[in-house]
């Protein structure tokens, strides 16, 4: 009752749970933010939908590959253009472009067609799920006999041909043909976007349809892919604690690796939807998500994770967009970015749980929580990394941080970070390319603690609200329209 309450009382209780009384980088790494012990509550409080598009798998064998259709046969002869990945650009016709994705080294025949599948599904059912974003439609599972002589038809450099042989392997391959209209270019990530309105709108379209698709237990394509550890390969976890972790830590490369090639365009929205998936089909690699498909709590911690870090996610992506244009000593500037991350964030909550857009933009304003988060992302997020020259001085940048006390001291680095901390930012000169940088000191917190817990904020009042509906026998009822035997109520 309190986290939705009028009442003096409640409102006291939230102030004290979410306020930001801390400079991050002041906080120790294995200091608990108090908002974090909700996490474990409300995971094991979230309802099952009621209503819930179930994905099953007919036969993910392909046969004998002989039998497949030949590539070659498929594509016009003449040169390809790589358009990203293993993706390439085909040809164009009728107002369609095609393009070609071949399966990976890594990757099954069974993973392959499965995400084949799952756009077949997707177009089918686009209008039932209510999707705003581009859907590509899926034309036909060839064979590739030879990955080496297909990918010299691109004209690149012999190592970048080398590079894409890594990913593809030399062996005979699947691929898949699918096609997007010419008007939509599906090839351009969100960061590539000249026309900022259109890169808001693809950052909308997703979080809009990762929220629905998160609504009915299914988990959308991955927003970016964010890493705490590079060198041991392990997947940033947004909800540490599901971990033992007592921080989620830095996030490395956050405008380079750890963002690049999204799963977001700008007039396509949400890309890749043939990885659409069931919380049970998520590896995440910890022993705190093994592969189980009947624990329910597996399933809520799955899920929740999930939709933390595609909030996170979201809003890095947003940063690595507009960060050239953020400037925290603006009053202006920081509202604009306020209204767009409060925007972007009641686009996702909104549609993942039986709240309005205004209720979910009230929830975020309540005690100045959405206007500290937009100060912080301002500051540890700007292109010009104005956080430099105040760490070098010890000093708390006070139009960031204008309610701290007087006399709280700015954080005094270790030798290691400070050699880490370069004009670009925390940079570490073994990993980061280029302005690559770290998103918080080398093996400390990530600065962006007022988003952290705006977003486990949201997620409370997501399953409360859930719960709510779930009592009340309020919980919505499955669109019209759609389906095949692959949809299932």
């Amino acid at each position: 009752l309190w986290m939705t309450g009028v009442d003096d009382m409640s409102r006291m209780v939230r102030k004290r749970i979410f306020q930001q009384n801390q400079y991050p980088l002041n906080t120790f790494f294995s200091e608990h933010f108090l908002w974090t012990t909700l996490v474990m509550p409300i995971t094991e409080d979230i309802p099952p939908p009621q209503s819930r598009y179930f994905l099953s798998d007919p036969d993910l064998s392909a046969g004998p590959m002989e039998s497949i259709p030949m590539l070659d046969d498929c594509v016009s002869p003449g040169r390809l253009a790589e358009a990203f990945g293993r993706t390439f650009k085909c040809d164009n016709a009728k107002g369609m472009q095609r393009f070609c994705k071949i399966q990976s080294a890594q990757e099954s025949q069974a993973v392959f067609l499965r995400t084949y599948q799952r756009l077949e599904w997707v177009k089918k059912n686009r209008h039932a799920l209510g999707l705003e974003s581009e859907v590509v439609t899926p034309l036909k599972v060839a064979r590739l006999d030879q990955p080496s002589q297909f990918i010299k038809r691109t004209g690149l450099a012999e190592n970048e041909q080398d590079r894409l042989l890594a990913q593809t392997g030399k062996e005979a391959r699947l691929a898949m043909l699918f096609s997007c209209p010419e008007d939509k270019p599906y090839e351009q990530y969100v960061y590539d976007v000249q026309d900022p309105q259109v890169a808001m709108e693809g950052l909308k379209k997703y979080a809009s349809d990762y929220g629905r698709l998160w609504k009915y237990g299914l988990m959308g394509p991955a927003v970016i892919n964010a890493y705490h550890d590079i060198d041991k390969n392990r997947r940033h976890t947004f909800l540490s604690i599901y971990i033992d972790s007592d921080s989620e830590g830095n996030i490395e490369r956050w405008n380079g690796q750890a963002t690049n090639y999204p799963n977001v365009g700008g007039s396509v929205g949400m890309r890749d939807q043939g990885d659409i998936r069931k919380p049970e089909e998520i590896e995440e690699g910890f022993d705190a998500f093994p592969k189980c498909t009947y624990d329910p709590l597996v399933n809520n911690k799955i899920r929740l994770n999930e939709l933390g870090r595609t909030a996170q996610g979201l809003i890095l992506l947003y940063a690595r967009r507009f960060q050239g244009g953020f400037d925290c000593s603006s009053v202006a500037s920081v509202q604009a970015v306020e209204q767009d991350i409060g925007s972007l964030l009641s686009k996702l909550f909104c549609h993942a749980a039986p709240l309005s857009e205004q209720a979910c933009l009230k929830f975020m304003q309540e005690d100045g929580l959405l206007s500290q988060c937009a100060r912080e992302v301002s500051y540890w997020t700007a292109k010009d990394v104005p956080y430099v020259h105040d760490l070098r001085r010890a000093v708390i940048n006070r139009d960031v941080y204008p309610h701290l006390p007087a006399k709280m001291r700015g954080a005094v680095l270790t030798d290691n970070d400070q050699a880490f901390l370069t004009d670009k930012g925390f940079h570490d000169p073994t990993r980061d390319v280029g302005d690559e940088c770290q998103l918080g000191v080398g093996s400390g917190r990530n600065p962006l603690i007022a988003l952290h817990a705006l977003i486990t904020k949201m997620l409370c009042h997501t399953v409360v609200a859930m719960k709510v509906a779930d009592t009340e026998g309020a919980a919505t009822s499955p669109p019209k329209g759609g389906g095949d035997d692959w949809l299932a109520v």
